[in-house]
């Protein structure tokens, strides 16, 4: 019952609690249409008292946006990431990269986290900016590569066949 279940969130939220103002806001976004503003609400609130998954849930919501609100997002993503969350460390990385200039050793320090936590995406995409780097750390990137290759990352194995190979990348 979504809609009970919503009371009960709401009520928990309402009294500070932040994993059910996490629920709520996850139950107003899974609504169709969505609650997105509501669900933002919920999310900020639980995000403030420290709740990395609301964070990371901010994050995406604010980057989905249009126009998306990156500085905002940047700053979810970071909190979340900061709590050890290897996802939201990995968003920031693609936000970092993305931005117009890219920031580059930014992002490449967030892959490195979520990588290490055993990210595959991020191991990847870590590879490939190592590799892309003047002059290329290549030795590392192969490192990279193999471990998102063996958690089953199928670009990294292209990738890791490229970089052994001697060939450009896809």
């Amino acid at each position: 019952d979504v809609a009970a279940a919503g009371e009960w969130f709401g009520r928990a939220a309402e009294a500070g609690h932040a994993a059910a103002a996490f629920n709520l806001g996850v139950l107003l976004e899974g609504l169709d249409p969505p609650e997105v503003a509501e669900a933002r609400k919920w999310y900020r609130q639980a995000a403030e008292a420290g709740h990395a998954g609301a964070a990371f849930n901010l994050g995406v919501l604010l980057e989905g946006l249009d126009p998306p609100e990156l500085a905002e997002a940047r700053k979810w993503y970071r909190q979340a990431a900061e709590g050890g969350d290897a996802g939201a460390a990995f968003n920031l990385g693609l936000l970092l990269e993305g931005l117009d200039p890219p920031e580059l050793a930014e992002a490449r320090k967030w892959y490195r986290q979520a990588a290490e936590a055993g990210h595959a995406g991020a191991a990847n995409n870590l590879g490939v900016l190592l590799e892309g780097l003047d002059p290329p750390e290549l030795a590392e990137a192969r490192k990279w590569y193999r471990q998102a290759a063996e958690a089953g990352h199928p670009l990294a194995a292209l990738n890791l066949r490229a970089l052994l190979e001697g060939l450009d990348p896809p």
